[in-house]
């Protein structure tokens, strides 16, 4: 069987990476956690919301590569922000399979808030205009720049949340979504799932989930929690909401 491509991807901190690793254990993969080169490509790409075709040709250039010097059966390219050029990676891999990881509003905006580097695009990046990966609309532009992180980072999530359901739409036998918390609490039935969809024999990790994963929404205010909860049911995601901790 000829390599194929898997990219996986989905919201930062919303646990794509200890997915990529998982899936990067079993021997028919050769797991890219995030290779240098191509995550800061498409990073950039995206963030700045650049409009050239010129990363397309790029990751042509990188993948092809890639695959033609590997043995495993699947090369797994995890860098999160992948799912928004799916359209320009069709077009090289018009077979690959996708999996997006998809984790609750509360425990992403707070995972977010402690990390360091997001706080980055928002110092560096015009928040006055229409920017898809950051969830800057027509609506919201305005104001963007005076919100708090924690209500940038709900328009961020409802934006990575639409991307996905976009993709899955448009190719749905390539595309499956993971929920973060069946991950964890769940992981033989999820990960059982995920091989299968790989059509690979399922590995599973000697180490359970990591809980304490699910209690980061602890760490937001109510306040900060009322906040994504008004921004969510504001823009038709109001059935999140349940998974707020007050």
């Amino acid at each position: 069987m000829p390599n194929k491509m898997l990219f996986i991807g989905g919201m930062g901190r919303s646990g794509t990476h200890y997915l990529g690793r998982i899936i990067g254990e079993h021997p028919q993969v050769r797991l890219r956690l995030e290779a240098k080169f191509t995550f800061w490509s498409i990073t950039n790409h995206v963030a700045y919301n650049k409009k050239t075709n010129a990363v397309r040709f790029w990751l042509a250039a990188i993948f092809l590569k890639v695959l033609s010097s590997s043995s495993p059966r699947i090369v797994c390219e995890k860098t999160h922000p992948v799912i928004w050029v799916k359209s320009k990676l069709d077009r090289i891999f018009p077979k690959a399979k996708w999996i997006c990881v998809r984790r609750d509003p509360y425990q992403s905006i707070a995972s977010m808030k402690e990390h360091r580097g997001v706080q980055k695009w928002y110092n560096q990046i015009p928040l006055n205009e229409i920017n898809p990966f950051l969830g800057i609309t027509k609506e919201n532009k305005s104001r963007f720049q005076e919100l708090s992180l924690v209500e940038k980072g709900a328009y961020k999530w409802i934006a990575h949340m639409e991307q996905m359901k976009r993709i899955e739409h448009d190719s749905p036998k390539r595309v499956m979504t993971v929920e973060f918390d069946n991950l964890v609490t769940n992981q033989k039935e999820t990960l059982t799932a995920v091989f299968n969809f790989l059509h690979l024999d399922p590995i599973l990790p000697n180490e359970k989930g990591d809980q304490s994963s699910l209690a980061k929404k602890n760490n937001l205010t109510k306040e900060e929690s009322l906040l994504i909860s008004q921004i969510l049911i504001s823009n038709n995601w109001g059935e999140w909401t349940k998974f707020s901790p007050f």
